[in-house]
């Protein structure tokens, strides 16, 4: 018997749990591949849930702090001035002080990129994605912001201030704006029978005096504008170089910004600042003084920790609080005084449910003429806006016109008003409110007469109780192009109040005198 002996490794038979080719389903390699991709869909699954999660609760802990005067969520976006939450008083130079500019997140240099993610508020619920969300240029070493405010009355100024809080949270996070005077107007003057006006007070301050600044003190960082003269740096200001874009107003040279600034904040060397707005190239007007002008602004001064903006009147468009998400916040905070609104929210509660609010202005003079031209009368007024907008009419148990009480015309108005629904319903005005007019509310008992002059009596107290009386009531109708209306309307869209989810309540209804189709 032979035996053939060999070297070579003998042949295993292919087991049944493999293939031919020996990569099979059960092959080690395999399955550690397999492994690794199921570890890595899991965990990637969690990074994903976990961000919706979080998302959820900012957005719900947003929506629940939609009201003036409720608390804030706890996140960085509400801690960058949050040893400071009032009134600024000592102003520093250096931006060193913790005390005075404390700020949770990392700055980068000027002109930085930084994600609106740390620095805005998220959206509210509903909202879409807007300009102030996307990535933009930060100015972190601006310490101070001046702006031009002196365009027209009140309701101007409060549109020029809105404008101005605005830019100092989107591309100033370290900045406090100072607080300008307000600019008295013809309207301002119209009070009270026989009672006239505050004539000890010559300054009234936006906030503070009209506006309520413990509600502004939660969202933004001011300082008044004589207290800021007073400072370190409102005195450097006076003689450092700034530069300003001076805009003219042709009735006065004296309101153009170059002398706003000299005569308010007692600046003595000013340039005019040489730059164009490029609006024409689709930039937003709602922000009209962005990261190229306070670029150019920062280069062409001094003293670069103090901003300089020209008039920012102007960003009047409705939409403007909804395409930015900040300005919108920022409404719903810049408003009256506490007690203010408590004198209309009081006497609302005694009033019948809905109320229809409607402000009558007649903003030109050829307005005036049209309205006596194609009405003949006061009642025919009344006979087609009841027409037009017939079923607000219908629905209001209660009506409260809000008009200037010197106009003559608007005053024969409310009459023609009045003798045409008093057999139906209520029909009001600011004189009905106490403390608007000559009744007097309970707790106002225990101030002062020159307390109470300084809060219901001041130029403008009378205006912002009207206003706060259409914000709060069910219905609304304004006149167009009107600040007064607009900044009501703001109000109404940016409050979450249940009179908003009315189906009347939705979008504008103002009146267009230009529509009454007078000859010429």
């Amino acid at each position: 018997v032979g035996v053939a002996i060999s070297t070579s490794t003998p042949q295993r038979k292919p087991s049944m749990n493999r293939t031919k080719a020996g990569h099979g389903l059960f092959n080690k390699p395999r399955i550690s591949s397999l492994l690794h991709i199921i570890l890595a869909a899991l965990l990637l699954q969690h990074i994903i849930f976990e961000m919706v999660i979080q998302r959820m609760k900012i957005r719900m802990s947003w929506m629940t702090s939609a009201l003036p005067g409720s608390v804030f969520p706890d996140s960085d976006i509400y801690h960058l001035r949050s040893s400071n939450r009032g009134i600024k008083q000592e102003p520093t130079v250096s931006g060193t002080d913790p005390a005075s500019h404390q700020v949770k997140h990392n700055s980068k240099d000027q002109g930085s990129e930084l994600s609106t993610d740390s620095s805005s508020p998220p959206m509210e619920s509903g909202g879409s994605r807007s300009v102030d969300q996307k990535k933009r240029k930060m100015f972190p070493e601006v310490q101070y912001v001046l702006y031009d405010y002196k365009f027209g009355q009140f309701n101007n100024q409060v549109a020029a201030l809105l404008v101005a809080l605005t830019t100092v949270r989107l591309y100033t996070p370290n900045a406090t704006l100072v607080l300008p005077p307000v600019t008295m107007g013809r309207e301002s003057r119209a009070q009270f029978d026989g009672e006239g006006t505050n004539q000890t007070q010559s300054v009234f301050r936006i906030v503070g005096d009209l506006l309520d600044n413990q509600e502004l003190a939660k969202i933004a960082s001011v300082i008044q504008y004589d207290e800021f003269q007073k400072s370190g740096v409102g005195n450097q200001v006076q003689h450092a170089r700034q530069c300003v874009k001076d805009q003219w107003i042709r009735s006065s040279e004296h309101n153009s910004s170059i002398a706003v600034h000299r005569d308010t904040y007692g600046m003595q060397n000013l340039r005019d600042l040489l730059w164009e707005s490029n609006e024409s190239k689709g930039e937003s007007k709602c922000i009209r003084f962005r990261e190229s002008y306070i670029r150019a602004a920062l280069a062409c001064s001094e003293l670069p920790t103090v901003l300089l903006l020209p008039k920012t009147f102007g960003a009047m468009s409705r939409s403007c609080v909804t395409d930015y998400p900040d300005m919108g916040m920022l409404m719903k905070h810049l408003i009256p005084r506490q007690e203010l609104r408590q004198s209309v929210e009081e006497f609302f509660e005694t009033m019948p449910h809905p109320v229809l609010g409607i402000h009558i202005r007649l903003l030109t003079d050829g307005n005036r003429a049209c309205l006596r031209q194609k009405f003949e009368s006061f009642r025919r007024v009344v006979d087609y806006l009841v027409t037009t907008y017939e079923t607000r009419f219908q629905s209001a148990r209660s009506i409260f016109l809000a008009y200037d009480p010197s106009d003559s015309d608007l005053e024969k108005l409310f009459n023609a008003f009045v003798a045409v629904f008093s057999p139906t319903k209520r029909v009001l005005s600011c004189a009905d409110i106490p403390n608007c007019g000559k009744k007097r509310s309970t707790w106002t008992s225990g101030m002062s007469g020159e307390e109470f002059s300084s809060i219901f009596r001041s130029p403008y107290s009378m205006a912002l109780m009207d206003m706060w009386a259409l914000t709060r009531s069910e219905l609304f109708i304004g006149t167009k192009d009107s600040t007064f209306s607009i900044n009501v309307e703001r109000w109404r869209s940016t409050m979450t109040v249940p009179l908003a989810k009315s189906s009347l309540n939705r979008g504008a209804v103002m009146i267009d005198p230009l529509k009454w189709e007078c000859p010429s």
